[in-house]
């Protein structure tokens, strides 16, 4: 088994035992159904053996899955209760922690897989960004919170000598950099794979 196996085989053992842990059931009760909410995305790959799997928590129990393409969707769903177990973006975890939520922060992963991708091979530093239009994903994010800290450590002025677009989520912002849509962008896996293999 290849380290990504392991690693996907690590996760799904990680949310196996999260779901099962985080569910308060009386001793009397029957846990009988879980939601669990991800996002369209690399936090959503972690899922995908055990979305695949028939009753990967028994015959008795059934799993829902929610998966949406922004982080404040899947957010709100876990707050009002309508999900019982969510992978969510770190910061957006930490921040429902900070707020006295009932929900407890168990796992957290990160693969370091963000890359700026793009048709201009005029780019080869950060600083290089300088004037120039990206595109990336859920202002706030993980991923914008990333992109800012680089960008100011390159010695730029992020709100003033570039411009940041938000619009698109991962998988529609991977499909116009290939239409050509869009010309520069930054990414995770495995929507750099993608885009590369196109």
């Amino acid at each position: 088994m290849g380290r990504r196996g392991r690693a996907l085989g690590l996760s799904i053992l990680v949310v196996l035992a999260l779901i099962l842990g985080g569910c308060q059931v009386k001793s009397d009760e029957k846990l009988s159904e879980v939601i669990i909410g991800t996002l369209k995305g690399p936090s959503g790959v972690s899922l995908l053996k055990m979305m695949d799997t028939p009753q990967p928590l028994g015959a008795e129990i059934v799993v829902q899955y929610a998966v949406e393409a922004q982080p404040d969707i899947l957010t709100t769903k876990l707050v009002s209760g309508e999900l019982d177990f969510a992978t969510i973006p770190t910061n957006t975890a930490a921040i429902l922690k900070n707020k006295g939520s009932d929900y407890r922060i168990i796992a957290m992963n990160t693969w370091g897989v963000l890359y700026i991708v793009g048709t201009d091979t005029s780019i080869k530093t950060l600083s290089d960004l300088k004037g120039k239009s990206l595109s990336s994903v859920g202002q706030g994010t993980t991923p914008d919170l990333v992109l800012k800290d680089l960008v100011k450590k390159s010695g730029m002025d992020y709100k003033s000598e570039m411009v940041v677009d938000y619009s698109l989520p991962h998988q529609e912002l991977a499909a116009a950099l290939i239409a050509g849509k869009v010309d520069l962008a930054m990414l995770p896996e495995p929507f750099v794979t993608m885009v590369l293999m196109q």
